[in-house]
């Protein structure tokens, strides 16, 4: 089972490619539980963003204006159930039906650390309350908090707020899940001695959860999109998946070097029969176009892969100024470059919608009927102006809107 938590500084606007680099991270890690913090918009808005996910569950808390926001999904393998909540965090209780060895509950806080000082140790003290007596559990989110000097680069030497956390963290019995990947996952986005990184986002477990899942560990991802990078909590070790096969797309069909790479292949020479060159030609371009795919791997027209590992192996060297000035001018490039693909994209879908309407074939009928299985109702608006968000209150609504407009009217006698 996997956590996938990230700070992404604005889920609601559709002309940004945060909705495609996180379905595209959903794709690659198949996390259980995905929690997104600073979601600038509605839970029903978020909702109606990842309800075609295999997450179809939700809770969440909405922005105050363009500011904050709480978002929380899970697959249906879990069972979710929310003990209390605000503006800062969301309280649950798991029931994993996937580890059958658990006899015994286990709790789990997701948490968006408060950003101004002077109310952080009230918020602390909060959060000591509400988890007192809950054990196992973990706190996995963005603390807002930096805890020691070596999760920090640039800036101020001092920590602000330092003892203030470590004694909520002692107190508590909190234990730092061990990480892999860039030490810092966030940063200013300035260059030279303006920049500065900090190390934000985190978890947290108890001792008795380490003994359910002594393999827990942390992922830190790429700072691309937003200026903090996701964190992925694993519980257990990672295990060997299978591959799906990789297909090419129509609209590679029309590059040039696409084009090339079929016909340099089909040049193979092989001695044989004719059946026997036929089959090793076909051979050589099925490989030819899958290195040509692999290379190429793109989630909506965007090859994030390759753009992760080019800032990975430039975090990797970050140890002064200079360093964080080529990674920041990196990340600049391929953000610029990202959104000319994305807005490219977008319109392209838009065109192939109005040219492929109307014209019924066997794989749009496939696509469609594949999509329309996973549809699910997340939220309906009564009549009344109120959004409604569960299952049974919005089958009622319906019922009762049709009832009344199908139904016999009485008469009186």
């Amino acid at each position: 089972m996997n956590v996938f938590c990230w700070n992404c500084r604005g889920f609601g606007e559709t002309d940004d490619p945060t909705i495609s680099y996180l379905r595209h991270c959903i794709q690659k890690y198949h996390p259980s539980i995905l929690f997104l913090q600073e979601t600038h918009t509605t839970v029903a808005a978020a909702s109606l963003r990842t309800s075609h996910q295999d997450l179809p569950n939700f809770y969440g808390v909405d922005s105050v204006g363009r500011s904050g926001g709480l978002f929380l999904c899970w697959a249906d393998s879990i069972d979710i159930r929310v003990i209390c909540s605000d503006d800062r965090f969301i309280f649950c209780k798991l029931v994993v039906d996937a580890i059958p060895y658990m006899k015994h509950d286990m709790y789990c806080m997701f948490i968006y650390g408060e950003p101004i000082f002077m109310y952080r140790e009230a918020f602390w003290n909060k959060v000591s309350d509400v988890i007192l007596g809950y054990s196992p559990f973990v706190v996995i989110g963005d603390f807002n908090q930096v805890e020691l000097h070596s999760d920090k680069l640039g800036g101020s030497s001092s920590i602000r707020g330092q003892d203030v956390f470590s004694s909520w963290k002692f107190h508590n019995n909190l234990i730092d899940i061990p990480f892999f990947g860039p030490r810092f996952t966030w940063s200013n986005g300035q260059k030279n001695t303006d920049c500065i990184m900090e190390r934000l986002d985190r978890a947290y477990a108890t001792a008795d959860w380490f003994q359910l899942f002594p393999f827990s560990s942390i992922t830190h991802l790429q700072i691309l999109v937003s200026d903090h990078t996701p964190i992925i909590l694993h519980l257990t070790q990672p295990s060997n998946k299978s591959k799906r096969p990789y297909r090419l797309d129509n609209w590679c069909l029309s590059l040039p070097e696409v084009a090339d790479l079929i016909v340099s292949a089909w040049d193979t020479q092989a001695k044989g029969s004719s059946m026997f060159t036929l089959s090793r030609k076909l051979a050589a371009v099925q490989f030819a176009i899958l290195k040509w795919v692999v290379k190429h791997r793109i989630s909506c027209g965007i090859n994030w892969s390759s753009v992760e590992y080019d800032l990975e192996q430039s975090s990797s060297l970050i140890c002064d100024s200079q360093t964080t000035d080529a990674l920041s001018s990196l990340r600049h490039d391929r953000l610029q470059l990202i959104s000319k693909q994305h807005s490219y994209w977008c319109q392209r879908v838009k065109l192939r919608k109005e040219i492929l309407d109307g014209l019924p074939s066997r794989f749009l009928f496939n696509k469609v009927k594949q999509r329309a299985s996973k549809q699910r109702l997340v939220a309906l608006r009564s009549a009344t102006g109120e959004w409604l968000y569960d299952p049974p209150t919005i089958e009622a609504e319906i019922l009762q809107y049709f009832q009344a407009l199908f139904g016999t009217p009485s008469t009186n006698s």
